[in-house]
C-alpha cells in the first residue's frame, strides 16, 4: 500500500505541473545556476556534442541542439495534432467560433511586431528578432488561468485555448517562411513524397504507428538537411495523423493522451532549463533600455494586450461579432494581458533569429523574461480583481 504522504506528494507534483509552475521552477533553477560558480559547467554540459554513427556516416549535435531540434520537434508534433483536432472537431470547428479568436490572434501578432520594429528599425542585425514578441506560451498562459481564474466562465477558457492555438499556428508559419536559411530543394522533393504518402494514409483513415514513426523520422532528417528548421517536421506529421481510423480508434486523441506527460512534464521544462539561462551580474537600467530588450518587453506586455483587445473590441463595436455568453469586457481584458507570456515560443524564435550568439541572446532572454513576468504579474492581479468583482 502506498504511504499517504507519498500519495499527497504525487498529487502535489501533478497539480504543480498542471498549473504551469514546473516551467517557473525550471527557469528559476536555470537563473540560479547561470549566476553561480556552476555557470561554466552548465554551459559546457549543454555544448557537449553527441554523435550518431552508421556505416561511414556520422551526425552530431550539441545537447542543446538535440533539445532544440529533436525534442522541440516532438513538442511541435503535439502542436500540429492539437491544431488539427481543434479545427476539425474542437473549439475552432465552426465559422462562428473562429472569427473572434482568429482576429484576436492576428492582432496579437501584428501589434507586438510593430512595437519591436519601432525600437529596432535602425539596427539591421536586431531586426532579425522581429517575430520574438509575437508568440504566446500556451502552457504558461493556461496554467495562470487555471491558477488564478477558477471563478471565471468556462467560455473564457475555451476562447483562450482557441486564441492560443491560432497563435501557435501563426508562429509555426513565421518560423517556416521567415526563419529558414538557404534551401536545399532536392531534399524537399523527398519530403513531399513522404508527405503525400502519409496524406494518402490519413485520407483513407489508415493508422499504423510504426509506419508513421519511421516516415516521421525520415521527414525530420530530410527537413533538417533542407535548411528548414527541423521542428516544422513535427507540425507536418501532426497534421497528417487521422482523427479517426478505420478500426474505430481515435489516433490523435490517443497519441495526445500518451504524449502529453512527456511534452508537459519533460520536454518543455528541459527546453526552458537549457535555454533560459542568462547572467544577471551586469543587469542595469541601461540594459533595459537596449532596443532588443525594450522591443521584446513592450511587445509582449503592451503589444499583445493592445493587439488582442483592440481588434476584438473593434469587432464588438461594429457588431461584426459578439463575446461568448457570460463573458464581459473586464474578464476578456484580463486574459489578453496573460497572453503576453511568450516564454517558450519567444525564446525558441530568438534562438532561430540570432543563432545563439551570446551577446544578442542575453538581450533576448532578458526581454522575454521581463515581458513575460510583467504580463504574469499584472495579468494575475487583473484576473483576481475580475474574479472578486463577480463574487
Amino acid at each position: 500500500m502506498t504511504p499517504k504522504r507519498l500519495t499527497n506528494f504525487a498529487l502535489l507534483i501533478h497539480n504543480t505541473v498542471e498549473k504551469g509552475l514546473l516551467l517557473f521552477i525550471a527557469t528559476f533553477l536555470t537563473l540560479i545556476i547561470s549566476n553561480s560558480s556552476c555557470a561554466s559547467y552548465y554551459e559546457e554540459f549543454f555544448q557537449t556534442t553527441i554523435s550518431l554513427a552508421f556505416a561511414h556516416h556520422s551526425f552530431g549535435l550539441s545537447i542543446r541542439e538535440w533539445i532544440n531540434e529533436l525534442l522541440m520537434a516532438i513538442f511541435f508534433f503535439s502542436v500540429g495534432m492539437e491544431i488539427k483536432r481543434e479545427l476539425m472537431v474542437g473549439h475552432l470547428s465552426k465559422n462562428d467560433q473562429r472569427i473572434l479568436p482568429l482576429v484576436g490572434a492576428i492582432g496579437g501578432v501584428i501589434f507586438p511586431i510593430i512595437i519591436f520594429i519601432l525600437f529596432n528599425k535602425n539596427y539591421e542585425i536586431n531586426m532579425r528578432g522581429w517575430a520574438i514578441p509575437a508568440a504566446t506560451d500556451i502552457a504558461f498562459t493556461l496554467g495562470v488561468l487555471a491558477l488564478c481564474g477558477k471563478g471565471l466562465p468556462v467560455a473564457l477558457r475555451v476562447f483562450l485555448i482557441a486564441l492560443t492555438i491560432i497563435d501557435d499556428l501563426i508562429a509555426v508559419l513565421i518560423i517556416a517562411f521567415f526563419y529558414t536559411d538557404s534551401l536545399q530543394l532536392q531534399y524537399l522533393w523527398y519530403v513531399s513524397l513522404c508527405v503525400v504518402f502519409l496524406a494518402i494514409l490519413c485520407n483513407k483513415k489508415i493508422f499504423f504507428s510504426p509506419i508513421y514513426l519511421v516516415t516521421g523520422i525520415i521527414i525530420w532528417g530530410l527537413i533538417m538537411a533542407s535548411g528548414i528548421h527541423a521542428t516544422i517536421a513535427g507540425v507536418i506529421i501532426g497534421l497528417l495523423i487521422p482523427i479517426t481510423a478505420t478500426d474505430g480508434s481515435k489516433p490523435i486523441e490517443n497519441i495526445e493522451k500518451n504524449l502529453y506527460p512527456l511534452v508537459a512534464y519533460i520536454i518543455v521544462p528541459i527546453f526552458a532549463f537549457a535555454n533560459s539561462g542568462v547572467n544577471l551580474s551586469s543587469l542595469s537600467w541601461k540594459v533595459f533600455c537596449n532596443p532588443i530588450v525594450l522591443g521584446i518587453t513592450l511587445g509582449l506586455f503592451v503589444g499583445k494586450q493592445l493587439g488582442i483587445f483592440g481588434t476584438v473590441y473593434f469587432l464588438l463595436k461594429t457588431k461584426i461579432a459578439s463575446l461568448p455568453e457570460n463573458i464581459n469586457l473586464k474578464q476578456f481584458y484580463s486574459i489578453t494581458i496573460i497572453c503576453g507570456i511568450g516564454f517558450t515560443m519567444s525564446l525558441f524564435i530568438g534562438i532561430l533569429a540570432f543563432d545563439e550568439v551570446e551577446k544578442y541572446m542575453s538581450m533576448v532572454k532578458i526581454g522575454v523574461l521581463s515581458g513575460s513576468l510583467l504580463s504574469f504579474i499584472f495579468g494575475t492581479l487583473m484576473l483576481k480583481i475580475t474574479q472578486n468583482s463577480n463574487n
